[in-house]
């Protein structure tokens, strides 16, 4: 189910517990029924995400949810952040009416024009943080992982970003706070990563990121993360679960990212990430407070599971309510 099309998902199973999806072994064959009810709790759940994200917007700010995955989709010159020569394309990514009209409202002459056999330069277009939580509004600002298929070379990489922040540009006449980060999954499993800046954490933490990317996750288009399909109790064994799952085709390298999985967190990271919190409190002092305690929280007590692993448990385990999976109310819980 490409993950575009799970808001049209029914939300009325949220209200109702679940069985247990049966732990299986990778090695001795999957059962690809358990594989699929695994996609569609991840699916159902991105989609109450992506609702309560739209209902946190004012009606005129909506257009830039309904437009997003179109503007990295084809590369229009009617359309917010066109630029030459931009990599673009989403794979398996399926234009739908409301990515059309929300064109036609901001370019009445928008005519889709894009190859469908052409290769896609972009894998997914992910949303991380508050959006879809509790603690966004409508003045909150929204962060956009777009996560390309290869490493880009310098050009590739300077055009991007040049209709990333022309994007961002766009959203700002709609009082939304855009911050894009281009993101590429091996690159960044392999701790290669874009200096800091104002708002790139660069390398001051990697598993924590991680950590509030898989518990805060919206696909907004694309492809969906290889994480949600290994089951917590292999997480220490994630690299070789993860390469039989596409070895032995139970999933298709082309339908998913792999940006790992938020393994052990080193006390070193605790540090920098504390530092770097303080630095965000300047501009967002509740939300760096919150992010602080639910570190000196994981720092306490290292053996205890992440909170992305504590929500992969309860998917899996189908005890669970959508307000129970709500990722800040997850952290206060935490931290209380």
């Amino acid at each position: 189910m490409p993950a575009n099309n799970a808001q049209k998902s029914s939300t009325s199973s949220f209200a109702a517990r679940r069985t247990a999806i049966a732990e299986q072994d990778v090695a001795e064959g999957l059962d690809r029924a358990c594989m699929n009810e695994t996609k569609l709790r991840f699916l159902e759940l991105n989609a109450m995400r992506t609702q309560r994200l739209r209902e946190s917007l004012l009606p005129t700010q909506q257009v830039f949810l309904d437009l997003l995955p179109l503007l990295f989709h084809v590369n229009h010159a009617s359309l917010p952040g066109y630029a030459a020569d931009v990599p673009s394309g989403i794979a398996n990514f399926k234009v739908g009416r409301e990515h059309v009209k929300a064109a036609r409202s901001v370019a009445k002459s928008f005519a889709l024009q894009r190859d469908p056999k052409a290769e896609a330069a972009i894998d997914a277009v992910y949303l991380m943080g508050s959006c879809g939580s509790l603690a966004h509004n409508n003045r909150s600002d929204i962060d956009i992982w777009i996560c390309t298929s290869e490493q880009l070379d310098k050009t590739g990489q300077a055009a991007l970003q040049k209709k990333c922040s022309e994007v961002s540009a766009w959203a700002a006449t709609l009082k939304i706070e855009a911050h894009f980060f281009i993101m590429h999954d091996q690159s960044f499993r392999d701790a290669k990563r874009a200096p800091m800046d104002v708002e790139n954490c660069g390398r001051t933490q990697h598993y924590l990121l991680l950590d509030e990317l898989y518990r805060s996750l919206i696909v907004a288009a694309g492809n969906m993360p290889l994480w949600w399909l290994v089951p917590d109790s292999h997480s220490e064994n994630y690299s070789n679960y993860t390469a039989q799952l596409l070895e032995k085709r139970h999933v298709n390298a082309g339908e998913c990212t792999d940006f790992g999985a938020p393994a052990q967190i080193p006390a070193a990271e605790f540090i920098s990430a504390g530092v770097w919190q303080l630095y965000k409190g300047i501009s967002s002092p509740y939300k760096a407070l919150l992010k602080l305690m639910l570190i000196e929280a994981y720092a306490a007590d290292p053996s205890a599971s992440t909170l992305s692993a504590e929500l992969k448990q309860r998917i899996y385990q189908g005890d669970y309510e959508l307000e129970e999976l709500e990722p800040y109310l997850q952290v206060y819980r935490r931290v209380e």
